[in-house]
Order: structure tokens, then C-alpha cells, then sequence
């Protein structure tokens, strides 16, 4: 049976957006392992606390990642509206025409 650990990593890689196949790649495990150590299949010494920092650099590096867009989103001008419509860019990053 696979420990309480296991379901609420997977919840939070679910809330993330994290994939079992990033997860793996960043711990430098084959993702058949990681299944394998998920379902309680394999218990290796250290995998909760392997699995939690990995986990976190992924986090890390995806806020960084969208920090950097954001701020790339908010250096660019909306594009000029001939029509007189208004437009900008939303905190997605979107622009918006109305």
C-alpha cells in the first residue's frame, strides 16, 4: 500500500501542473521507478524527501519561468488600435481588444 506521502505529492504535482515524467527527470529517476515508488511498489531510503525537493525546484523554476513572462508581458505596448477601440494586456499576459 503506498504511504500517505505519496497521495499528497501527487495532489499537489495535480494542483502544480507538475507531470510524473517531469518529476522523474528531476530527480534523475526513470519514470517507470517513480511509478514504482508512488504506488508502493518500491520504498527506496531518502524518496520522500528526494521526491519534496524536486518537486520544489520544479515550483521553483515554473514561478521563475512565469515571473519571467509577466514581466516581458508587462515591457510590451498594447498594439495601436487604428479604430479607436480600446485595447491592453491583461495580467495573463493577453491582449485584449475592445
Amino acid at each position: 500500500m503506498p504511504a500517505k506521502w505519496t497521495a499528497d505529492l501527487i495532489g499537489d504535482m495535480h494542483l502544480a501542473g507538475v507531470t510524473a515524467k517531469q518529476l522523474a527527470a528531476e530527480v534523475g529517476w526513470h519514470d517507470k521507478y517513480l511509478s514504482a515508488v508512488m504506488n508502493g511498489h518500491r520504498e527506496p531510503k531518502g524518496a520522500e524527501a528526494a521526491l519534496r525537493a524536486a518537486f520544489d525546484r520544479l515550483v521553483e523554476k515554473q514561478g521563475q519561468l512565469l515571473a519571467n513572462h509577466r514581466g516581458l508581458a508587462k515591457r510590451t505596448k498594447p498594439p495601436h488600435s487604428p479604430s479607436g477601440a480600446a485595447s491592453g494586456v491583461s495580467e495573463a499576459g493577453v491582449v485584449c481588444t475592445l
